[in-house]
C-alpha cells in the first residue's frame, strides 16, 4: 500500500465574481511513502492566481513566495491532473481536512462541482497523531506544535511550503506509525463531502477486557516480541503492564487505550520506563 500526504498553501482575496474572499490555492506539494513510511517520490506545483493576483503580505512572510514566481506557474486544472495522476490508489493523507476544504472550494470554482471523486481512501493525521499522543482532548493539534512534542527537527525543512510540511507530517507520521492502528483512521473518500460519521469516545469496559488478552508489544531495542510480567492494571482508562524482552533482557511498560472510530475499534499502544500516567 501506498500514502501521499499533501500540503497545499494558498492566498486570501476578494473574488469580484463570488462577492466573497475566497482562498485560492497557490501551490501543490506531495510526498509519496511506502508500506515502511519511505519516501517515494515528490509533487511541487505553482499555481498562477487568477481571483487575485498579488499575494498579501502574510502569504508572503510565511512562504517566502513572490509574486514574480507565481507568474511562471500552472492553471490550477493542470496542476489538480496531474495531482490525480500522482496520487493514484494511493490512500491520501493530509494535517486537517482544512486542505481538503480549500480544495473542494477551488474545485467548485474552477470545475464547478466540489466533489473530490478522484480520492478513494483519506486519513486525517492531525487525528491520529493526537490519539496517538494520548491528546485525545484537544482541539486541534498544529503540526508545528506536533513536532515539537515528538521531537522532529523541523529545521531541515522549509516551513509552509508545501513539500516541507508533507515532510515534516511524515517525519510525525514515523514516530507514531503502527500500522494496524493507522488503518482504523482510513475513511472513504466520499465522506469528505460533508457526510459525518457517529462514534463515540470509547469503548465499553467489556469490549476492552474482551481484547487486551490479544495485544502484545514487541522490543523496542532488538524487534522481538515481548513477555508481559504480571497483570494488566486499569488506571484513567488506559491499561497498564510490565514486559520483558526474552532476547536482550529490555524491560519496559506497555500502555494501552481503546477509541472508537467509524463503528471500528481502534488500539492505542505507547511504551513507557515507568506506569504511571501522564
Amino acid at each position: 500500500m501506498e500514502y501521499v500526504i499533501l500540503d497545499l498553501e494558498w492566498n486570501s482575496g476578494f473574488c469580484r465574481k463570488k462577492q466573497k474572499y475566497i482562498n485560492e490555492i497557490i501551490e501543490f506539494g506531495a510526498v509519496k511513502l511506502d508500506d515502511d513510511m519511505n519516501e517515494k517520490e515528490k509533487f511541487s506545483m505553482l499555481i498562477r492566481p487568477v481571483v487575485t493576483k498579488r499575494l498579501n503580505s502574510t502569504v508572503k512572510r510565511l512562504t517566502s513566495i513572490k509574486d514574480d514566481e507565481l507568474k511562471n506557474g500552472v492553471n490550477f486544472n493542470y496542476a489538480l491532473s496531474r495531482f490525480k495522476r500522482f496520487l493514484g490508489d494511493a490512500v491520501l493523507m493530509s494535517w486537517s481536512s482544512s486542505d481538503i476544504s480549500t480544495l473542494e472550494s477551488n474545485c467548485e470554482y474552477f470545475l464547478g462541482s466540489p466533489k473530490l471523486d478522484f480520492i478513494d481512501k483519506y486519513i486525517d493525521l492531525q487525528i491520529y497523531c493526537q490519539d496517538m499522543l494520548g491528546l485525545t482532548e484537544e482541539n486541534s493539534l498544529s503540526l508545528m506544535t506536533a513536532a515539537q512534542k515528538m521531537s522532529v527537527d523541523t529545521d531541515a525543512y522549509k516551513h509552509h511550503r508545501a513539500v516541507g510540511d508533507c515532510r515534516i507530517a511524515a517525519e510525525c507520521l514515523r514516530k507514531v506509525y503502527l500500522r494496524q492502528a493507522l488503518m482504523c483512521y482510513v475513511r472513504s473518500g466520499k465522506s469528505l463531502s460533508g457526510e459525518k460519521s457517529v462514534s463515540r469516545p470509547y469503548v465499553t469496559m467489556d469490549e476492552m477486557l474482551a481484547d487486551i488478552g490479544n495485544v502484545h508489544f514487541n522490543c523496542q531495542l532488538c524487534g522481538r516480541r515481548c513477555r508481559r510480567r504480571g497483570k494488566w492494571e486499569w488506571k484513567n482508562r488506559y491499561f497498564i503492564s510490565e514486559f520483558e524482552c526474552p532476547a536482550c533482557k529490555n524491560k519496559f511498560f506497555g500502555r494501552v487505550s481503546y477509541r472508537l472510530k467509524d463503528d471500528r475499534m481502534i488500539v492505542i499502544k505507547r511504551i513507557s520506563s515507568d506506569n504511571t500516567i501522564n
